[in-house]
């Protein structure tokens, strides 16, 4: 939308190309946002700086999106998920972004196993196999 939107000249071959770097993880990504700036560049330079502008914000939003989604299929609220994937990107990168909310949710099923008895210790329940 936003290529026809700003009319750029060859924006079927663009949508095309978004499509499929997009079937690459991460460097399609950067493949076809770095194809989209340096094409807005032939028309000017503002128009290059706000392709630039709008690639970051949509980016920024998908951790959002990514959050909602992953939360639910998980039982996180969407907060938790959101916050656990900024934090594994801080300290991970990419790798930290997957894994995070694999390790929220062990984390969620394993505490939910302790229980607390009357004079403060915590136990764990043992757990079966399950057949």
């Amino acid at each position: 939308m936003f290529l026809v939107w700003n009319d750029f000249k060859f924006a079927p071959v663009l949508i095309m190309l978004t499509f499929m770097c997009g079937l690459l993880p991460i460097v399609g990504n950067i493949i076809s946002n770095t194809l989209i700036v340096f094409v807005a560049f032939t028309i000017s330079p503002q128009v290059a700086l706000v392709a630039l502008i709008y690639l970051v914000v949509i980016h920024k939003l998908e951790y959002f999106l990514n959050s909602k989604i992953i939360g639910d299929r998980i039982k996180n609220p969407m907060w938790l998920t959101l916050l656990g994937i900024v934090l594994g990107e801080k300290l991970m990168g990419i790798p930290g972004m997957i894994l995070a909310p694999v390790v929220l949710h062990y984390i969620k099923v394993e505490s939910s196993r302790a229980t607390v008895v009357k004079d403060g210790a915590v136990t764990v329940e043992a757990s079966s196999p399950k057949d």
